[in-house]
């Protein structure tokens, strides 16, 4: 009987705990597809010494780098859409293609020069200082974020 106690305890607290981390490996996806988004915009930082700004699709075009948000989609993202100033958006795909904690979520790669190298910053929001990942519509919970964002 203590067995079986102990083994409900374990259950009880081990499938939550499974479930963030299939989120999160979810969301890893996004990281590996947008790694040539990110090259192309540290190639053009390093070129022009700023970030790209305007019309999104003339971004992509300057960069070198498809200019169809769609064509970024993965198993579970569906679409990484370039923004101004750097920034880009990876958002994800509906249940049952993405986890349901997950589903028609969004985060932000943000850029920031460092003085001759490029840092990247994932966030919920397009606006760092804008910590409230609760109140977006889009807003992905920081604990589904990869720990090489935190």
């Amino acid at each position: 009987m203590i067995v079986v106690a102990i083994i409900g305890i374990l259950v009880a607290v081990g499938i939550p705990q499974y479930q963030n981390y299939v989120a999160r490996a979810q969301v890893a996806e996004g990281l590996s597809l947008a790694s040539n988004i990110k090259t192309a915009m540290s190639e053009y930082f390093s070129i022009n010494g700023k970030f790209p700004s305007g019309n999104p699709a003339a971004i992509g075009t300057a960069l070198g780098i498809d200019t169809d948000p769609a064509a970024f989609a993965g198993s579970y993202v569906s679409r990484i859409t370039v923004k101004k100033t750097g920034k880009f958006e990876i958002l994800f795909k509906d249940v049952p293609d993405a986890h349901s904690a997950i589903k028609e979520k969004s985060f932000y790669m943000i850029p920031t020069d460092e003085g001759g190298s490029i840092s990247w910053q994932c966030h919920c929001r397009s606006d760092p200082d804008n910590h409230d990942c609760e109140s977006g519509t889009r807003s992905m919970l920081n604990k589904y974020l990869p720990s090489s964002c935190l």
